[in-house]
């Protein structure tokens, strides 16, 4: 992970914001709505690919909630670049994904990117305001993982 551009950072600020990626990370294997929402800004606003935008903490925990209902998620992210700049700071990269239905029923893997906006009051902790992120292929069907052996198709 490197720092970015012309933003300011400091030590503190990046483990920080890495931290939020751990705990975002466990909030999602876990199935855990309250975890997971609190790491937003109140008026957040997540943007998945092929559904409405969510415009708040409030929306973003229904949403989650209800997803968790029926699956959790197994997220391997790789964050590429960390920009901080004053109470703001950017980061974006890479994951795989592997959406682990409840009832034991297939799974489903993805790969995407990711765009995050953090936003930060005083010496507070970091919380997401902007999440932006899509798959590197379209999925219309689930996905499998790809063999370490073979090739994706």
């Amino acid at each position: 992970m490197t720092s970015g551009g012309n933003a300011t950072s400091t030590k503190t600020d990046m483990p920080s914001v890495e931290e939020v990626l751990e705990k975002y990370v466990a909030a999602l294997k876990s199935g855990n709505a309250d975890q997971y929402a609190a790491l937003f800004t109140e008026d957040a606003v997540f943007m998945a690919p092929g559904r409405p935008a969510l415009f708040g903490r409030q929306a973003i925990w229904e949403a989650l909630r209800n997803f968790f209902q029926s699956a959790t998620e197994e997220l391997e992210p790789a964050m590429e670049n960390v920009s901080v700049a004053g109470g703001w700071a950017f980061a974006h990269g890479t994951f795989s994904l592997t959406v682990v239905p409840n009832d034991g029923s297939g799974r489903d893997y993805k790969q995407g990117k990711f765009l995050w906006i953090f936003e930060r009051h005083g010496r507070g902790p970091w919380k997401i305001a902007r999440y932006l992120w899509n798959y590197d292929q379209r999925h219309e069907n689930s996905g499998q993982r790809p063999s370490s052996q073979g090739k994706q198709s």
